[in-house]
């Protein structure tokens, strides 16, 4: 999300592990030439094509893989700038931030902790709070998305819920599945449908791969659309939306999958089809390229095995087919590219994070 200078609040955004703060930038460091990345619209912030500044965990969904909005000049302060903070009432260290902050078209922001939902102006006035009934057993798992009205996220039992933006209020539930797996997952909402992947996407103790589901459900009343079973599984599910009736995602371990939005069948799968695992993931880019990122070993290999050489991949949206691939990183990609232009003139730039999960501290 930009920093300072480009949004009306511009988000520190902390992450699920050292997420119990949120703190905000104060308003005076906005300047009078925001824009959108097309160079469109330099006046004061505009709210993008979505109807909302920031509707889901990267952003709207025609730009997963490239903000819409630019930097501007202003200097980011973030000791002198801050506007406000909040912690849980409970304590400070009471819950977890689960999810990215949305931001709606009034500047109002959208919290996912593990407890539930909070919704807050864009001055930091606690505007309405949503539970779960017990946290121990179902808490808040992925970002949660926003569309017409409605905000749609889920819960680690399995239930997929949608809440009105304005009170608050349960609109729906929907079971989907006996369990849906905590990382830094996305719930992503486009076209009147939400979309998520559910049941365990590890592995069981014989090191055999599960392979987890996506679904797709009515975002007005929560009824389940389809199903979609890909192989050999998705983390962290991010689809993108070409705009042209499907949609496309990579899985784990860098493939990358076509999809029928409206009946979910498959159009193509093209890819690797053994070995890698990556909790990163795609993007796509304006030429109709998605680009897919891996860790050319599997996920039983990720901690104690060592550096594994990382893959960047690029897919024609159109029909599948790999355009090139580079599979000689030295280490694993555990992230998302952004695609687009260094300047005006230039060619399109695929640019990612290269380097090794860390696993937990050993003395």
């Amino acid at each position: 999300l930009p920093a300072c200078a480009k949004f009306g609040v511009s988000l520190l955004g902390l992450g699920q592990c050292l997420g119990q703060v949120l703190a905000i930038a104060s308003e005076s460091q906005l300047q009078d030439d925001t824009c959108l990345a097309d160079g469109s619209g330099c006046s004061s912030p505009a709210v993008h094509s979505s109807g909302y500044y920031w509707p889901q965990g990267r952003g709207p969904p025609s730009n997963f893989g490239q903000s819409p909005y630019v930097f501007g000049n202003s200097k980011c302060n973030w000791t002198t700038s801050l506007k406000w903070k909040w912690h849980h009432e409970r304590g400070r260290y009471h819950t977890i931030v689960v999810g990215k902050p949305i931001i709606d078209h009034e500047r109002n922001i959208y919290l996912a902790i593990m407890h539930g939902i909070r919704k807050f102006s864009a001055d930091g006035e606690l505007l309405w709070s949503w539970d779960v009934e017990d946290v121990r057993i179902s808490p808040v798992v992925n970002s949660p998305a926003i569309m017409g009205g409605t905000l749609y996220n889920c819960q680690a039992n399995g239930t997929v819920f949608a809440l009105s933006m304005e009170s608050g209020k349960l609109l729906w539930q929907q079971t989907v599945s006996p369990v849906i797996e905590a990382d830094q997952g996305f719930v992503t909402a486009y076209a009147g449908m939400v979309f998520l992947d559910a049941d365990r996407h590890a592995y069981d103790h014989n090191r055999t791969v599960i392979p987890n589901k996506i679904v797709a459900l009515n975002g007005s009343t929560g009824n389940l659309l389809w199903e979609f079973f890909p192989d050999p599984g998705v983390w962290n599910f991010l689809p993108h939306f070409p705009q042209d009736g499907s949609m496309v995602f990579q899985t784990w371990n860098g493939a990358a999958y076509r999809v029928n939005l409206t009946t979910g069948e498959q159009i193509w799968r093209s890819g690797p089809t053994s070995g890698g695992w990556t909790d990163g993931g795609a993007a796509l880019g304006s030429n109709s390229v998605l680009y897919t990122v891996s860790r050319e070993s599997s996920y039983h290999e990720l901690h104690g095995g060592g550096p594994q050489p990382g893959g960047l991949r690029a897919y024609r949206v159109s029909d599948g087919k790999l355009l090139w691939q580079k599979l000689d990183f030295v280490e694993g990609i555990f992230t998302y590219p952004v695609v687009g232009r260094l300047s005006q003139n230039a060619p399109l730039s695929v640019i990612v994070g290269v380097g090794y999960l860390p696993g937990l501290p050993v003395k």
